[in-house]
């Protein structure tokens, strides 16, 4: 061991000095080695898009009305139902704007008048295409404007309410609004999905080995499913199951020899741990939809609502998974074969609650809807409309978490990867933003769709999720146990140096003031 005693002044102070020298330009080396890298954000742009600063969004949608040649006072007849529409539509995200004469853009909607004095009063009609037909008794014609803004109003009410609540919680996280039942069933929008049909038999004895479920989904399903493939990608799949029993025993009822199922077991009825529903492995999200087939010693099985009134299709809709529909054999005549003609009323029921699920926009129920296999045009429109608003407002408030989260957290990496992504989803925002403006509302949604998935890709990257299990204070139970013994006797010397070149340099002084 070297005794520093032994040094001169000079050379013990070179020693001590040159180990600090070392630390000084070890330090800042060290530091920009060890540094987290962080990617400059548009910190300012992802909030103000969170805020719902960057886009305003509007619907301005042009209704012509159409009337005959006999009918007297068109231009009346138009400023009345303008006067009455405006009057009712401040602050709406969706703005009527009526007109009279043809436009050239085809995408417009007509409401046209056609008298008929066999009818007493007035009905509504809505077919494919975008033309709302009112018939109406002469009789009433002084009440058409009020018939004919109502009616609109009606019609665009269920989209505007579902648009607003989805504007006004990205624009205010407190926000009171809630939504109805109905639209807590919705699934959260994805672009693509996988469509599980499921035949559970519940027994051994009296069960169906076969369906004739792929003529079925041709028939009831295919139309569907095609017109809505702009709207998102899906994936049909089947499947039988056996002894699929249930996770209690259904009550007898006490005024027939019926078995119920009461509605506050229906959380119940599925046996997630037995029933085997997913078909393959997939990351898309699954809509199930099930035809059990009961017990035979439970047969028939019939569904009661929270009023204790059986209901009349015997299905019940589970929230965001999808539909059970509950199908009883008759014991006289069982048959191990479901064709596509038993399956009719089944596909009916599914169809209904798979637009639930989707939530494409209901219709007043006094109009009457001709009975397509596909949507009519006013609640296909309606359906993207709301799920571009919905798209846009989950991908901006993941934007401005983003940017809260980065700014909270200094130690949080920030890859160029997550950068790019946010450039992008801005980018993608900023389009459907345009393509809303220009009408465009099928590009709109699917800039939307892929705004949300770009968002939570820089989200939940990894390389920034990671850095969340090494925070600051673990890195001072790190450094201070290897760093404090090394400097501990490097300040002791240092101190020493110090105190020492101060006696030397005083006795110096001393000298020259004696030799004076």
């Amino acid at each position: 061991m070297i005794n520093m005693m032994n040094f001169s002044y000079k050379k013990r102070s070179w020693v001590v000095f040159s180990y600090w020298l070392f630390v000084f330009i070890g330090i800042p080396i060290w530091w920009k080695l060890t540094e987290i890298y962080r990617a400059k954000l548009p910190l300012a742009q992802m909030d103000n898009w969170s805020k719902g600063h960057m886009c305003n969004i509007q619907f301005d949608i042009p209704i012509v009305i159409q009337v005959s040649q006999e009918f007297n006072d068109v231009k009346g007849l138009i400023k009345k139902i303008r006067r009455t529409i405006t009057s009712k539509q401040h602050g709406n995200i969706i703005k009527l704007h009526i007109k009279e004469k043809y436009l050239k853009d085809e995408s417009y909607y007509a409401v046209k008048l056609r008298e008929n004095n066999e009818i007493s009063s007035v009905s509504h009609y809505i077919y494919h295409n975008r033309t709302l037909y009112i018939d109406y008794n002469l009789k009433i014609t002084p009440e058409l404007p009020k018939i004919i803004s109502q009616v609109l109003l009606d019609i665009f009410s269920v989209q505007e309410k579902y648009m607003k609540f989805h504007l006004e919680k990205f624009k205010d996280q407190n926000s009171s609004l809630k939504l109805d039942d109905i639209d807590i069933k919705v699934v959260k929008y994805s672009s693509s999905f996988d469509i599980v049909f499921s035949l559970i038999n519940g027994g051994e004895k009296n069960v169906i080995l076969f369906w004739d479920i792929e003529k079925a989904i041709n028939l009831y399903f295919g139309p569907l499913l095609k017109q809505l493939s702009m709207f998102s990608k899906f994936y049909v799949e089947s499947q039988v199951q056996f002894c699929a029993e249930l996770t209690f025993s259904p009550q007898k009822s006490k005024q027939n020899d019926v078995f119920e199922i009461p509605a506050d077991r229906f959380s119940e009825f599925v046996n997630s741990i037995e029933w085997n529903l997913a078909t393959t492995l997939s990351s898309r999200k699954i809509i199930n939809f099930i035809v059990y087939v009961p017990h035979y010693d439970t047969r028939p099985l019939f569904l009661k609502d929270f009023n204790d009134h059986l209901i009349s299709n015997n299905s019940f809709l589970v929230p965001q998974w999808g539909s059970i529909v509950i199908y009883n054999q008759e014991s006289a005549n069982v048959n191990p074969y479901l064709n596509t003609t038993s399956l009719l009323q089944i596909f009916h029921i599914f169809v209904s609650n798979f637009l639930s699920l989707l939530g494409v926009p209901s219709l007043p129920s006094y109009i009457h809807q001709e009975p397509l296999p596909i949507l009519n045009t006013w609640r296909l429109d309606g359906l993207y409309r709301q799920r571009v608003i919905e798209n846009m407002a989950f991908a901006s408030t993941t934007l401005g978490t983003l940017s809260r989260l980065v700014q909270q957290i200094s130690n949080m990496a920030i890859p160029d990867q997550v950068q790019q992504d946010v450039f992008k989803t801005i980018d993608h925002l900023k389009k459907a933003c345009q393509n809303l403006n220009d009408f465009d509302s099928f590009s709109a949604l699917k800039d939307a769709s892929a705004a949300i998935s770009l968002a939570e890709k820089a989200f939940f990257d990894p390389a920034m999720v990671g850095m969340l299990y090494f925070p600051n204070e673990h890195k001072y139970g790190v450094y201070l146990p290897l760093f404090g013994p090394l400097f501990f006797p490097l300040i002791v010397a240092l101190v020493h140096e110090i105190k020492r070149f101060f006696h030397y340099w005083r006795e110096g002084v001393k000298k020259k003031n004696l030799t004076r």
